[in-house]
């Protein structure tokens, strides 16, 4: 017969299991929580040159321009990534951190970030969910970017050069050929026509009434009238003999 003393003897180890239980399931840990983890410490510091070179997982699959890629893998299947954080020192020596895009894919967890080529990667880490061989994760390759390829796009104001080919005005230089100003140089022949006869009135003389008398007129005139002397004084002196010799006294 079931009597109250079996009853206390069935329960109490029934009350003892269940609280066991709900021990167990309140310390033991969540598969579901996520954790943090840090990177490999034999994957820093490291540039993207110096790191294995790949452009899977890289946006577009190929080197950017301007800009380094980075890929960090979860190990071991077992996990995934939840977060991934990670810090860099640029050329100045400056720290700067950088929150990754995880990769939705198959496989194990992947996750990326891009940074300004040149930059060296420091120090990284995770929230995870699930779990990861020795609590970390891996840099598992670096896609180094291009140099000086982020400025070339911007360079269509380049092509618009055309102002300088519309050289028109420099060549319509038609002002500096129509010399004709220059070439009309007839005024000056015919001026010199009046200097030729500037000597003409030096060499005229005038006579006692005012007219012109040229040189050469002048010396024929003179030499008429020597002539015209010297004969007029032959004859006096031949008639003034022929008187004295008719014994005629002079008229004078």
């Amino acid at each position: 017969m079931f009597t109250r003393k079996k009853a206390l003897r069935l329960g109490v180890p029934t009350v003892a299991l269940a609280a066991l239980a709900a021990l167990a399931l309140a310390f033991a840990p969540s598969a579901s929580a996520s954790t943090e983890i840090s990177i490999n410490p034999g994957n820093v510091p490291t540039t993207a040159e110096d790191a294995e070179n790949s452009c899977d997982q890289i946006p577009g699959g190929q080197s950017l321009p301007g800009q380094d890629g980075w890929v960090f893998v979860l190990p071991g299947n077992k996990g995934d990534f939840v977060t991934v954080t990670a810090v860099f020192e640029d050329g100045d020596g400056a720290e700067h951190s950088l929150s990754g895009t995880v990769i939705d894919a198959p496989g194990t967890s992947k996750a990326y970030v891009l940074t300004p080529i040149g930059w060296t990667l420091i120090d990284a880490t995770a929230t995870i969910t699930g779990t990861s061989p020795k609590d970390q994760f891996n840099l598992t390759h670096a896609c180094p970017g291009t140099e000086g390829g982020g400025p070339s796009p911007s360079t269509s104001p380049t092509p618009s050069s055309t102002p300088s080919t519309s050289t028109s005005p420099s060549t319509s230089t038609s002002p500096s050929t129509s010399t004709s100003p220059s070439d009309s140089v007839s005024p000056t022949v015919p001026t010199s026509a009046p200097t030729t006869s500037v000597p003409a009135p030096t060499t005229t003389t005038t006579s006692p009434g005012g007219l012109p008398v040229t040189g050469a007129g002048l010396t024929g005139i003179l030499l008429a009238g020597a002539v015209l002397a010297a004969a007029g004084t032959v004859v006096l002196l031949v008639v003034r003999r022929r008187r004295a010799a008719a014994g005629i006294d002079d008229l004078d």
